[in-house]
C-alpha cells in the first residue's frame, strides 16, 4: 500500500511509485498520464524550479519542517500528505512519488502550525482515563 517511514519523514498515505530524473534536466519527470485536453505548455511553474527547490531548502535548515501536499493529475484520489525534516528526502520523494502534472504545495511547518491555529490539543489517557499533570515532553 505505501512506503515505511524512514526517521526524518512521515509519510502519510503513498499512492503509487513514479519517478524524476535530477541527473539528465532539472525539470523532466516520467509521464504516467497524457491528454491534449489539457493543454501542455513549456511555460508554467514547476516546482523543480531552482528557486522553488532552494526555497524548500533553505526553509527546512532555518525554520524545520515542510508539510507537502501532492495532488496526482489525473489520479482522481486524495492528496498525499507529507512532513519533510530534510532536503534529501524531499527531493528523493519527488524522485519516486511525484510524475509529470502532478502539483506539489510545500508550506513551512513552523508558519502554519502553531498555537493561535491548533484546532484541538489534549493528552492521550491511560487504561484508567487518567493523564499526567506534569512531565517532560
Amino acid at each position: 500500500m505505501g512506503n515505511r517511514p524512514t526517521n526524518k519523514a512521515t509519510f502519510i498515505f503513498l499512492a503509487r511509485p513514479v519517478y524524476l530524473y535530477f541527473g539528465r534536466r532539472d525539470d523532466v519527470m516520467k509521464v504516467r498520464f497524457f491528454s491534449d485536453a489539457d493543454e501542455w505548455a513549456s511555460e508554467g511553474d514547476t516546482i523543480t524550479h531552482p528557486g522553488h527547490l532552494e526555497t524548500v531548502r533553505r526553509t527546512l535548515e532555518d525554520d524545520g519542517p515542510v508539510i507537502v501536499q501532492h495532488w496526482f493529475y489525473r489520479g482522481s484520489s486524495a492528496p498525499a500528505r507529507v512532513v519533510f525534516e530534510d532536503f534529501n528526502q524531499f527531493t528523493d520523494y519527488l524522485n519516486t512519488h511525484a510524475s509529470a502534472g502532478d502539483i506539489i504545495d510545500v508550506w513551512s511547518f513552523s508558519a502554519v502550525c502553531n498555537d493561535a491555529n491548533r484546532i484541538a490539543s489534549g493528552k492521550c489517557p491511560d487504561d484508567q482515563g487518567r493523564v499526567p499533570r506534569r512531565g517532560a515532553y
